[in-house]
């Protein structure tokens, strides 16, 4: 193994005989004497001392650099405890990115291995009960957008709310949610806007706090080795996340099969956000009938548009804060399309859309929803209206009961009661199907 890379910044000649006198240097050391070469360790983390330096961080917000595309050490990496930097080693890094996926797959395979619903605490909780109601991925974006209108302090407050949210997704296990953001989309978030300070910050948390509270678990090597590629070289960081997607989807696809739900709405997200092989594009539209399919012939229309309902503003929470400018606007086209091929389907054509098949009429449904919410994201209100309003546009039957309740739910823990109340009204019709039937009291 190479040497340590020991990095000190002392500026009298005393402070490099104290610092070596305290790792036991001597002027003529001979080399071999492993002993009197490496560093004493420091002492184990305190979650309070966690805690402080944590809080030291985000009172300097006010200091943090303005986003750059250029790979640097910055004042975040000078300003490191000089042990901190004594892991890193010198050489290829790309070993580690092979380390960091390999403990990823690990953590992915003991995931998928069981029949976990793709559900979170926070995506099935009521809005009204939910201690904190946006994603750890959702609110390190909220501070982004502050940081990026030189709003310091707002933004550091919302980067507090996201670290200690953290801290309780590992104190209390993680679930899928809480994986994906920590290791894949947050790293990615902070890397496609440019903002390698906090990138380095995030990181370096999250490895501080699993050392100490995650001892033995997969999710204390990749943070060991995401904090390595974010100190050394982001941009290996990079590739870790683009690889981190093909393994999400590869993997999961394997376990649980390319008609599984959970493997078809990764896809999804894969095929907007990032640049798949084709063949999965190419099949994307057969595999999802299939996995409708299998989900009606086994459940049921009703319980498979709550499962779809469920992923639906599951993928919001995920996905959404990823997008760029450049991601929506294919995303867009992309979701146009399917929405004109679905419309101009020969069996569809002056059609009532609630006598359109199952399949047609939930990409309808979900093609529309989704323009939504990116018109959204990028501040469309009224463009994110009138497509809501399109995607229930149709006659009313139990689809469109659930989709309806679903997004009242929805905008109202958003605070958009007056859009809310639009639905409400609908869903109050005398035209309406009873609640009962739907086991909705």
């Amino acid at each position: 193994m190479a040497p340590e890379l020991i990095i000190f910044l002392p500026t009298r000649a005393r402070m490099y005989k104290g610092q070596f006198a305290k790792w036991r240097w001597a002027k003529y050391n001979k080399s071999g004497n492993a002993s009197s070469t490496r560093p004493a360790k420091s002492r184990t983390m305190r979650r309070k001392g966690v805690a402080t330096s944590f809080m030291t961080l985000c009172n300097q917000t006010g200091r943090v650099a303005k986003p750059s595309h250029h790979v640097h050490v910055d004042h975040f990496s000078r300003s490191a405890p000089l042990l901190h930097l004594s892991m890193f080693y010198l050489h290829d890094e790309s070993i580690h990115v092979e380390a960091t996926l390999r403990a990823y797959a690990t953590y992915i395979r003991q995931w998928s291995e069981r029949e976990t619903p793709w559900k979170t605490a926070s995506s099935i909780t009521p809005m009204a009960c939910r201690k904190e109601k946006n994603s750890i991925l959702q609110n390190v974006s909220i501070a982004f957008d502050h940081f990026r209108k030189n709003r310091s302090v707002e933004g550091g407050e919302i980067l507090r709310k996201a670290f200690l949210q953290i801290e309780d997704a590992i104190v209390t296990g993680l679930d899928i949610e809480a994986i994906w953001d920590c290791c894949l989309a947050v790293p990615q978030l902070a890397l496609s806007l440019g903002w390698l300070d906090i990138l380095r910050m995030f990181t370096k948390y999250l490895w501080e706090l699993t050392t100490v509270r995650a001892v033995g678990h997969p999710i204390a090597l990749i943070a060991e080795n995401m904090h390595r590629l974010a100190m050394n070289n982001p941009q290996h960081l990079r590739t870790y996340v683009e690889r981190g997607w093909q393994l999400w989807v590869n993997l999961i696809g394997q376990i649980r099969g390319d008609h599984d739900h959970v493997t078809i709405h990764l896809k999804r997200g894969y095929v907007i956000l990032m640049h798949p092989d084709p063949s999965i594009v190419s099949r994307f539209v057969s595999d999802f009938d299939k996995c409708v399919q299998k989900s009606l012939n086994q459940h049921g229309p009703e319980e498979t548009t709550g499962q779809i309902m469920d992923l639906e503003l599951l993928l919001v929470r995920m996905y959404i804060p990823l997008f760029s400018l450049e991601s929506s606007l294919r995303a867009e086209r992309m979701l146009s399309g399917l929405l004109a091929r679905v419309e101009n389907k020969a069996c569809n054509l002056g059609v009532p859309v609630n006598e359109w098949n199952y399949l047609d009429r939930y990409l309808f449904f979900s093609a529309l929803h989704f323009l939504a919410s990116i018109a959204d994201h990028n501040g469309e209100r009224e463009k994110a209206v009138n497509y809501r309003r399109k995607s229930l546009r149709s006659p009313k039957d139990h689809f469109w009961m659930q989709t309806a309740l679903r997004l009242e739910d929805y905008l109202r823990s958003e605070g958009r009661h007056e859009e809310a109340d639009e639905i409400l009204g609908e869903m109050e019709d005398p035209q309406s199907p009873n609640f009962e039937h739907l086991g909705y009291n």
